[in-house]
C-alpha cells in the first residue's frame, strides 16, 4: 500500500462486494425471515378477506430457544477448564472460575448467548464479537462535606478530574453550644475516568456483519467487518482524535438497510425518509489481510474508516468474531436457517387458514338471490340474530349454496404440522430438554 487513498480504494472494493452488504438475495432473505418471524403480512393480502397469518418459524424457534439456553447456560459454569496432570487441577479451577466471572459478571454472558442463538435460528447466522476494550469510561460523581484529607485524597487520584469544587468553613461546638474551632469542608463535582480495560462479549446484530462472499469460516476469510454506528462521545472514549471525527463525514444509506428497516418497523407505522433512524456515526471497523508494507506476504490489519477518513491502522494477530449455524453448508460460510426450510410449510398454511375462515365467514353470513325490488335490502344487508328481512313477495330471497370445504382440509394442518416436525426435529415431545441433553447423547 502506497498511500491512505490505496487503502481507501482497497476497502471500499472489498467491503461493496462483501456479503451482507446493501441489498443483494442474501440481504433479502434475511429481511422476509424478519417478517416471516414476527408474523408481518406476506403482501397478498385481500380487502374483505381473510388476513390470518400462521406463525410456524416464530413457535418453531421460540420452542428450540429454552432447551438451546438451557442445555449451554442451566449450570454455574459455562466455561470449565481441565488440567494435563494432577498438579494442574488447582490453576484449572481458577482458570474456570476467572472465566466464568468474565462471561456472567462482567458481561450480560446469557444475553449475549440468547441474542446469537436467535439470529442463527432466524437468520441464517449468529455473530458474537469478543475483544478487549480499554476505552476510557467517564462518569459524573458527586461529594459533600468532605474534610481536607478526604478531599486530597480523591483528587490525587490521576482519574479524577474536579469540575466544580466549593470550599467553606463551619464551626465545630460542644455540648451546650459553644464554638470550639472551625473546621474546612468541601463540596466536589468530579468526572472520574476508568483507565482500565475489561473483555467485551457482545452479539452482533446479521445486518452489520460483512465477510467476503468466498469465505469458507471467519478465519479464513480475507475480508471481515463490522458496521456499526456509533456517537461522537463514544468515538472519542475510544481514543480516537477529536479533529478527525470532527471532519468525518457519514452517510446514513445502512440506516435505511433492508433488514434494518424490518427489525424497528415492526413497532413502527413508518420511518422518516428525510433522517435517519437515531445519531452517529458509521463506522467500519475492517480485518483485511492485504500487504501494508510492500514485502509480498498478505497481513493481517485492523482499519477502521469513518465515510473517507481512517480512525487507526494497526497489525492485529485475530479477527475477534465468531460465528454459529443451526445447518452447516459445505464450504460456505453462511448456513441455512429454520427460515429456510419452513418458510414453504408457513405459507402453505397461511394460505389453508385463510381458505378455511374465508369458508366459515361464508357460511355464517352468506350470499342471497334476490328478486330486484321486492325485497328491503338494508333489512338483508343488516346481519343480526333474530333480524327480519321485509319482502313484498314469498320466495323474494333465496340463499345461495356455499361449498362446504372437505374434512381433509382441516386434516390437512395436522400434516403439515408433521412435515415441520420431520425437518426441524422439534416436536412436543422433545420439548424441554434437560442441560444434560447432549452430553448424554440421548433424543426424544
Amino acid at each position: 500500500m502506497k498511500s491512505e487513498r490505496d487503502i481507501l480504494a482497497v476497502l471500499s472494493r472489498e467491503i461493496h462486494n462483501a456479503s451482507g452488504f446493501i441489498g443483494g438475495e442474501l440481504v433479502s432473505r434475511r429481511k422476509k425471515s424478519l417478517e416471516y418471524y414476527l408474523g408481518m403480512p406476506l403482501g397478498n393480502e385481500q380487502e374483505g378477506r381473510s388476513q390470518v397469518i400462521s406463525n410456524d418459524v416464530l413457535d418453531t424457534v421460540e420452542s428450540l430457544m429454552p432447551s438451546l439456553m438451557r442445555i449451554f447456560t442451566a449450570g454455574d459454569n459455562v466455561f470449565n477448564c481441565e488440567g494435563v496432570g494432577p498438579e494442574d487441577d488447582e490453576m484449572a479451577r481458577q482458570c474456570s472460575d476467572y472465566l466464568n466471572y468474565i462471561f456472567y459478571k462482567e458481561n450480560n454472558g446469557f444475553l449475549a448467548l440468547y441474542s446469537a442463538f436467535k439470529d442463527a435460528l432466524i437468520q441464517k447466522n449468529g455473530i458474537l464479537k469478543v475483544y478487549w476494550d480499554d476505552s476510557n469510561k467517564t462518569e459524573r460523581e458527586e461529594y459533600t462535606r468532605l474534610t481536607e484529607d478526604e478531599f486530597n485524597d480523591l483528587v490525587a487520584n490521576p482519574e479524577v478530574k474536579v469540575k466544580n469544587h466549593t470550599e467553606y468553613k463551619e464551626p465545630i461546638t460542644d455540648d451546650q453550644g459553644k464554638e470550639l474551632d472551625k473546621v474546612t469542608l468541601h463540596d466536589v463535582v468530579i468526572h472520574r475516568t476508568r483507565l482500565y480495560g475489561q473483555v467485551r462479549i457482545e452479539p452482533v446484530p446479521p445486518e452489520e456483519f460483512l465477510i467476503n462472499k468466498y469465505a469458507k469460516s471467519i478465519k479464513e476469510a480475507r475480508f471481515v467487518a463490522h458496521r456499526v454506528k456509533r456517537t461522537k462521545s463514544e468515538l472519542l472514549q475510544q481514543g480516537y482524535s477529536k479533529k478527525i471525527i470532527e471532519k468525518a463525514f457519514s452517510n446514513d444509506e445502512a440506516d435505511y438497510k433492508q433488514e434494518r428497516l424490518a427489525r424497528f418497523q415492526h413497532e413502527q407505522h413508518s420511518v422518516n425518509p428525510s433522517g435517519s433512524i437515531d445519531e452517529g456515526l458509521w463506522i467500519t471497523e475492517c480485518y483485511i489481510r492485504v500487504d501494508f508494507d510492500n514485502d509480498g506476504i498478505d497481513e493481517l490489519r485492523k482499519i477502521t474508516k469513518v465515510g473517507d477518513e481512517i480512525l487507526d491502522n494497526e497489525a492485529v494477530d485475530s479477527v475477534p468474531f465468531s460465528s454459529l449455524t443451526p445447518i452447516p453448508m459445505p464450504h460456505k460460510f453462511y448456513g441455512l436457517s429454520v427460515y429456510d426450510i419452513i418458510s414453504d410449510l408457513q405459507l402453505i398454511k397461511t394460505t389453508l387458514m385463510r381458505n378455511l375462515l374465508d369458508n366459515m365467514y361464508l357460511t355464517n353470513n352468506g350470499r342471497y338471490e334476490v328478486v330486484e325490488g321486492q325485497v328491503n335490502l338494508d333489512d338483508l344487508m343488516t346481519s343480526r340474530p333474530g333480524g327480519i328481512v321485509r319482502v313484498r313477495t314469498p320466495g323474494a330471497v333465496t340463499p345461495l349454496q356455499t361449498p362446504q370445504l372437505d374434512a381433509n382440509s382441516f386434516n390437512m394442518l395436522g400434516y403439515l404440522d408433521s412435515i415441520r416436525e420431520e425437518r426441524t426435529g422439534v416436536s412436543k415431545n422433545s420439548m424441554g430438554l434437560s442441560e444434560g441433553a447432549l452430553k448424554s447423547h440421548q433424543t426424544a
